[in-house]
């Protein structure tokens, strides 16, 4: 496992534009590109991301449940992913809003997701279920816990906000072994 520790100051409500996020998603999305080309995965979508906001990185499969963003979904990421339970994907980004600062922010709300452990352990596992094995899940938060049963983590790059901020925490899990039981 690969751990990196940078300092970046600028904020955005758009994760997409951060250059460690960006960097990461680069990185990962020509490792799965190869793979999907190497092995001829045709029935493999590339991405889906449940809380795409404005990002493109995984469009078609966008979904934001504010309908003021670019996604093509508008649904509750949990809905969402029910919702295409029948496809697979290389990548699975999870960048939910994980303070309540960055909801109000991002949704002028309470927060949906973290206040909900519960509904956001049900999100992770849905969208581990989707991964194909080998593929990548792609979690950005305040922590590193495993998002699925079925996955190992390979990398974490710490992005320390600096002063009395929270670090935000990129981790990079990778779909290994697996079982049918993991899948119902």
């Amino acid at each position: 496992m690969r751990i990196t520790h940078i300092r970046y100051s600028a904020s955005t409500k758009e994760t997409s534009e951060w250059r460690p996020y960006q960097q990461i998603w680069h990185k990962y999305s020509r490792i799965a590109e190869t793979r999907i080309w190497n092995m001829q995965l045709t029935q493999v979508e590339f991405a889906c991301d449940p809380f795409a906001r404005n990002c493109y990185w995984a469009n078609p499969w966008t979904n934001d449940i504010n309908i003021d963003t670019k996604a093509k979904f508008h649904l509750d990421a949990e809905d969402f992913l029910t919702e295409i339970k029948n496809e697979r994907f290389a990548i699975m980004l999870l960048d939910p809003p994980f303070s309540d600062r960055m909801s109000k922010d991002k949704y002028g709300t309470e927060n949906l997701y973290a206040s909900d452990s519960a509904k956001m352990l049900r999100i992770q596992k849905l969208a581990g279920n989707l991964v194909i094995p080998e593929g990548y899940l792609i979690k950005a938060g305040y922590n590193t816990n495993r998002p699925h049963p079925c996955f190992d983590l390979v990398e974490v790059r710490i992005v320390a906000m600096g002063n009395c901020r929270n670090d935000v925490l990129f981790s990079v899990w990778q779909k290994n072994n697996y079982t049918l039981e993991d899948y119902q």
